[in-house]
């Protein structure tokens, strides 16, 4: 009877210490990109923010951070949520961020436009140049040829490469068509994509001298003009 009740007493034991243990680390681990870590308990994963308890102050405030200062969460069940630079979500978060806090930084062109490492889409990239009127609508009529480019030429590639393969039934009318369309096509695709080039220049050029005076040319109902910006 006595060795029993060691051992209930033993059993209880092993599940407090179990309980006790299992709360101490019970933690979610935040993972900043500057390096700190911060020992949580997350209340709430939103659209752009992450809302957590102090893990040592669990009945104190909710704080609050912004998904684009986070590098990945290690929950305590052992799961990670990552945010680093590839998640299209941080993307979406980062582009939204240039522009509500109007970052000013130089833009480059890599296989698009970029700036702080961070491939922008075309909305966002207008919504940067807005206020630099010549480059904002250098980048709108090169962006333009660069998409309508691409779909002259590839429809007009593929016409003349299947004309070109039933050659002996063909009079060469498509093949031709076919050729001046990829032709045309990939003309106004390399034009588009100097221009969209050359915006970037032009707005990064204007914004660290403002007060340069810069030629433009634009059209309005009289024809072409020239325009002097400021």
């Amino acid at each position: 009877m006595i060795e029993k009740k060691n051992y209930v007493k033993n059993f209880l034991a092993i599940v407090i210490c179990f309980v006790i243990g299992a709360t101490i680390f019970a933690q979610d681990k935040i993972l900043l990109k500057n390096g700190n870590e911060i020992q949580s308990v997350v209340q709430e994963v939103g659209f752009n923010e992450i809302k957590y308890k102090r893990f040592d102050n669990l009945n104190g405030p909710t704080y609050i951070v912004k998904k684009i200062e986070i590098n990945q969460i290690v929950y305590e069940n052992g799961t990670m949520d990552f945010f680093g630079p590839t998640s299209p979500s941080e993307q979406t978060d980062t582009q939204q961020e240039i522009i509500l806090n109007k970052v000013e930084s130089v833009l480059y062109y890599s296989r698009g436009v970029c700036q702080n490492e961070l491939k922008l889409k075309p909305e966002y990239v207008r919504a940067i140049m807005f206020d630099n009127r010549p480059a904002f609508r250098r980048y709108n009529f090169g962006r333009t040829l660069y998409v309508t480019g691409q779909i002259i030429a590839y429809p007009s590639a593929l016409i003349f490469l299947l004309d070109l393969g039933f050659n002996d039934y063909s009079d060469g009318t498509a093949l031709t068509i076919g050729a001046l369309g990829t032709a045309g096509g990939l003309i106004m695709f390399l034009c588009g994509k100097q221009m969209i080039k050359n915006s970037i220049q032009l707005y990064n050029f204007q914004t660290k001298n403002s007060t340069t005076c810069v030629i433009d040319f634009c059209f309005d109902s009289a024809g072409l003009k020239l325009s002097l910006n400021f």
